[in-house]
């Protein structure tokens, strides 16, 4: 009789441990379909955005004291035209890049808040994330922590910018 107990308190000692060792991967699995997933929704909304020959990509450091200068946006290109006019002055750069702006390239819960310009001015991000940090890699970069909906409760969450 205490030869079973003592099997079964082995059995189910080890059958905690290889719980225990499942759940911890599969929240690693978790961890790396959310980074897959971001990385597949940062692509896609660089091709969308910029990936027409006629966009242009600047980081945010264009403003100065900008909250986000790190940040890329997308701005439309626009032609001189100077085989029709070869005397055309140069233009008038301040109006045409207030008009031609896209949008910024990175997460962001409210994704609308992203076509306004002056977002990398001022723009705050909810539940940020670093992505890039100082002390790594010499420079700063977050995103905003988007969660990502699944029937479990405990699906996560993922945050993406474009450098």
């Amino acid at each position: 009789m205490i030869l079973l107990t003592v099997i079964a308190v082995g059995l189910l000692t080890l059958s905690s441990i290889s719980l225990r060792g499942a759940t911890s991967q599969s929240a690693s699995n978790l961890a790396r379909s959310n980074a897959r997933m971001a990385m597949m929704l940062a692509l896609g909304e660089l091709q969308k955005a910029a990936g027409d020959e006629r966009r242009v990509t600047v980081d945010g450091s264009i403003y100065d004291g900008a909250a986000n200068p790190n940040v890329v946006g997308v701005w439309k290109l626009w032609s001189l035209k100077l085989a029709e006019n070869p005397l055309a002055v140069a233009p008038v750069y301040g109006a045409a890049k207030d008009s031609r702006f896209v949008t910024w390239l990175a997460s962001c819960a409210n994704p609308t808040d992203l076509v306004a310009q002056d977002w990398a001015k001022s723009g705050k991000l909810t539940n940020p994330m670093d992505l890039v940090t100082l002390k790594n890699d010499g420079f700063q970069l977050s995103g905003s922590k988007v969660e990502v909906l699944k029937a479990k409760p405990a699906a996560g969450a993922m945050a993406w910018a474009i450098v």
